[in-house]
């Protein structure tokens, strides 16, 4: 078994709630921070999330906390902090979060949400240096890749992207959520990581429409090809 870490989730939807079974069937601590406390009550009587992955019965390395912030004393006790939040609230949520940070001894800040943020149009790398300081975001990783919530809970072997500015920071937290059908690979380009997951899906679109048009291989490239 590798080191064993304290990790508190921001989020308990289906990402952030998948995630949070894959590090607590890895022996890892694990608190789960929502905003409902229904879900924080179920989930704590019945080790289930009643909103999503409904069938699933997650480990009891797993507590849910919430709906209060967690609290200073909470957030300095955690090795790592992960963030499955929609990009929309990862701002808001960076801002209440700041005061209980010690700047001196800072845990690992993993994000694996996708998007730009509406009317800012800022990647989540420029949201951390805005609301934490450049202290944070030169250490924060992002986390991407083909890893849909229900075949993480199967064990279906997957593979991600771990990216940061830092190389410590992203072997750390490959070592955080390796397991042998969980792989990690890690890089330094954090904005390629960002980038490619806001933008997949839109590529996506433009390829299923060129079908629908009729159109082949040459009209798809081009989608990607065109400067």
């Amino acid at each position: 078994m590798g080191e064993k870490f304290k990790v508190l989730v921001f989020g308990a939807g289906n990402f952030g709630s998948c995630l949070a079974d894959h590090l607590g069937d890895s022996a890892h601590d694990v608190f789960m921070w929502s905003r409902s406390k229904k879900v924080v009550d179920y989930f704590n009587t019945h080790h289930r999330n009643p909103d999503f992955l409904k069938d699933h019965v997650f480990p009891d390395t797993i507590q849910a906390v919430g709906p209060d912030f967690p609290s200073t004393e909470m957030v300095r006790g955690m090795d790592v902090l992960l963030f499955a939040i929609p990009t929309q609230g990862v701002r808001d949520t960076l801002a209440a979060l700041k005061p209980t940070l010690n700047y001196n001894k800072l845990p690992l800040f993993i994000f694996v949400n996708k998007g730009i943020e509406i009317g800012t149009h800022a990647l989540t790398l420029d949201i951390i240096a805005d609301t934490c300081g450049p202290e944070v975001a030169k250490i924060a990783t992002f986390i991407s890749g083909p890893s849909f919530a229900k075949e993480i809970v199967k064990r279906q072997p997957t593979s991600v992207s771990v990216a940061s500015l830092s190389e410590e920071h992203a072997e750390k937290a490959s070592q955080v959520f390796h397991q042998p059908w969980f792989r990690c690979y890690t890089g330094d380009d954090p904005i390629g990581v960002e980038l490619a997951g806001a933008l997949k899906n839109v590529y996506a679109i433009a390829a299923g429409m060129a079908d629908g048009l009729g159109f082949e291989n040459n009209t798809r490239a081009s989608t990607l090809a065109a400067p």
